[in-house]
């Protein structure tokens, strides 16, 4: 991963601001988590693994509804780690969690039924390696789930912002949060190439925000992964003002709704499997 992503990720307090946003102001019925193990598949499942697992939070529903006998959690951040072991604690539920890099996997026995990559294959620098290495921990027969956003996902308002900025601020290169590398659109592309069998399921969702607050909240949670690694506090308080003006202009009219777009893609037939 990049020092910035790696930035983004050393503490949780900009993370837990995204996953509190979309808990709080998204619009469908039901949770993106509750979702997304909807989806997934059940039988002959014992073994679960999470790489990028963040805070835990998706793990913690997979092993909430049953899904699988043991449950196990790697992400790079010690302080993702350390929070979703205790978020685990208090939940009452036996997690195993693990700080590593899935570009350098344990090189045991140990195999899953079923690996998860939620919304973290846009982070990694090589997709081929990380996609090989999941396929080297699934045991026969086991499936690879990866979530991701569309291109599209909260545009245009996301896209007013990112254009503002990178007109007042080109010497910044300010990218798109998340990174769009690996997506809805393109996301095949890539699995086919480990993987005989890929079924993509959509879902679209928005957030309706009744003020500007926690808009420009969640587009500021993005800074380390959007600024470059470099950059000075006295432009990221530039940057911040500018994302709160333009968040206040879009909610002018009052309630503001923004459109997002995520899915999964469900995938079998892993080659050299095991």
């Amino acid at each position: 991963m990049s020092d910035s992503v790696k930035a983004a990720y050393e503490a949780t307090d900009d993370y837990e601001v995204r996953v509190r946003t979309h808990e709080l102001y998204s619009v469908a019925e039901g949770s993106w988590g509750e979702w997304l193990v909807g989806q997934l598949p059940r039988e002959g499942v014992r073994a679960v693994l999470d790489v990028g697992c963040g805070t835990g939070g998706i793990l913690r529903l997979i092993a909430a509804a049953g899904i699988g006998e043991r449950w196990v959690g790697v992400d790079q951040s010690e302080a993702m780690v350390e929070k979703a072991q205790g978020l685990a604690g208090e939940a009452g539920l036996s997690i195993e969690f693990r700080q590593g890099d899935i570009l350098d996997p344990p090189r045991g026995e140990e195999r899953f039924d079923l690996i998860c990559a939620c919304h973290m294959l846009y982070h990694v620098a090589d997709l081929d390696a990380t996609l090989s290495n999941c396929v080297r921990l699934l045991a026969p027969g086991g499936r690879f789930v990866a979530t991701t956003n569309s291109r599209d996902t909260m545009n245009p308002y996301f896209a007013e912002v990112e254009s503002a900025l990178a007109e007042r601020f080109p010497e910044i290169n300010i990218e798109p949060a998340p990174d769009r590398c690996f997506s809805l659109e393109n996301g095949a592309e890539f699995l086919v190439r480990h993987f005989d069998h890929i079924e993509l399921r959509v879902r679209r969702d928005a957030f309706r925000f009744p003020s500007p607050e926690p808009w420009a909240a969640y587009l500021k949670s993005g800074r380390h992964l959007d600024m470059p690694s470099d950059h000075t506090d006295d432009e990221w308080a530039e940057v911040a003002g500018m994302i709160d003006r333009i968040a206040q202009e879009q909610c002018a009219g009052g309630e503001l709704v923004v459109p997002k777009v995520a899915g999964m893609f469900l995938c079998t037939g892993a080659r050299g499997e095991g």
